[in-house]
């Protein structure tokens, strides 16, 4: 209980390092100078800090607390040096910080092409802090992206931390992404100089937490099958990091795979069905507080429509206890009319309401 708060509490007045600042979402900017400066007139306490990407640019990091997380931008400083980028209050990682976990190992260069049109952001990255990478739980993790998703996983370390990262490379992310094909990454970072959270507790006790809400709301009811099982949920599934995959054929075979790894090793799911989107798998590894989640393109085996109105986010539940809003009515007969195949004609359309 209250551990977004503690997390909270952790990060401080970002005016010193702390465990909870890999726990971070990762944006690049066009402008990062004109954006901390927008942060500051807001009132935001935010860490300033500056690294040289693998392909040599110098790269400025702006990290702000939000929720117990850290919201980091990044952005080109061409116009420094790193003595005057340090000088301007842009330190370099300190080596007990992990400048590993930090350094942007895309291509920039591809970044100065989507900037070239448009002042955007990009999503380039996500992180989160582990108690141990050498645990047979995350062992686990790691397989089963391997195994299901093809994923690249690549482990480095030294005197103060060891990061496994895990990105994809193949043609369909290249072309969607348009940034390169190792645009986007997940970084499990184990600090050992950094693993308290505000002297109270630590990030072991935060996974341990995280894993028994799991175990409790998605392991239940014992007398059901595990279909049944997956239709439950827990508010910790919403900190997740998804993985989509590609349109292609065979993907109830891949389903049917990804299946047989979460029941056989007992990894606890909340899966959701999606409108033309397939079906999502969020799934708890004790060995993370960030779940994983699976997007396979297609519907396979029982699952749940997606419904806010109920703390379960189950639209079964909610309208058994007749709290289901329009939106969840709505959404539901999508789900129903995709997968029947059913027309507008031979199917009772509810009514899409714009909420207030």
């Amino acid at each position: 209980e209250g551990w977004t708060e503690l997390l909270m509490k952790d990060l401080g007045d970002m005016d010193k390092f702390s465990a909870a600042m890999h726990n971070k979402f990762t944006l690049f900017v066009f402008d990062l100078e004109s954006q901390a400066s927008s942060l500051a007139s807001g009132g935001f306490k935010f860490m300033r800090r500056q690294s040289t990407a693998a392909d040599g640019s110098l790269i400025g990091h702006i990290l702000v607390p939000l929720s117990g997380t850290v919201w980091e931008f990044v952005g080109f400083m061409e116009d420094y040096t790193s003595q005057t980028l340090a000088e301007a209050g842009w330190p370099e990682w300190a080596a007990e910080e992990c400048p590993a976990a930090h350094k942007l190992h895309q291509n920039t260069e591809l970044f100065h092409k989507a900037f070239a049109d448009d002042d955007v952001s990009l999503f380039i990255g996500i992180s989160a802090p582990v108690s141990d990478l050498d645990s047979e739980d995350f062992d686990l993790m790691m397989t089963h992206l391997k195994t299901a998703t093809d994923a690249v996983v690549e482990t480095t370390s030294d005197d103060y931390c060891k990061m496994t990262s895990f990105h994809f490379t193949n043609d369909q992310s290249y072309t969607w992404g348009n940034y390169g094909e190792e645009s986007i990454s997940m970084k499990y970072v184990q600090n050992y100089n950094y693993q308290n959270l505000n002297g109270d507790k630590t990030i072991a006790d935060f996974e341990k937490y995280v894993s028994k809400v799991h175990t409790r709301y998605l392991s239940r009811p014992e007398d059901k099958e595990i279909d049944d099982r997956w239709r439950n949920w827990n508010h910790w599934l919403d900190l997740h990091v998804g993985v989509k995959y590609k349109t292609t054929d065979g993907c109830i075979d891949k389903a049917e795979k990804l299946n047989r790894l979460l029941i056989n090793d007992h990894v606890n799911v909340g899966k959701r069905v999606v409108t033309y989107d397939g079906d999502h798998y969020y799934s708890g590894y004790s060995a993370s507080f960030m779940t994983l989640e699976f997007n396979t393109e297609c519907h396979y085996g029982a699952g749940s429509d997606l419904c806010g109105c109920v703390p379960m986010n189950n639209y079964f539940m909610a309208a058994e206890q007749g709290v289901a809003d329009s939106n969840c009515e709505y959404v539901h007969y999508l789900d129903v009319s995709y997968r029947t195949g059913e027309t507008e004609d031979a199917v009772s359309v509810p009514e899409k309401k714009e909420e207030a």
